[in-house]
């Protein structure tokens, strides 16, 4: 019980205490050499507003909550 309650501990205080910048886990300081910080900072925020939009639409065919496909302007009934 010890060990689990140290564990859980230890666990909690590493994704507490998290890492300050990405630039402590690159040797080279978080640049490369196609892009510089920035670059990679703007790129990695641009696809994380792309995931979060994706995310909500794909949560809204989930619910059933998009738009109807219209790709006849004239309805069909189904008559069976």
């Amino acid at each position: 019980m010890k060990r689990l309650i140290l564990i859980l501990m230890v666990l909690l205080g590493a994704v507490a205490a998290g890492c300050e910048e990405e630039r402590a886990l690159s040797p080279s300081g978080g640049r490369g050499l196609a892009d510089t910080q920035a670059d990679r900072h703007r790129r990695i925020e641009t696809i994380f507003d792309m995931d979060t939009r994706m995310l909500q639409d794909d949560l809204d065919t989930f619910w059933l909550l998009d738009k109807n496909l219209r790709l006849t302007q004239w309805y069909v009934l189904d008559n069976e």
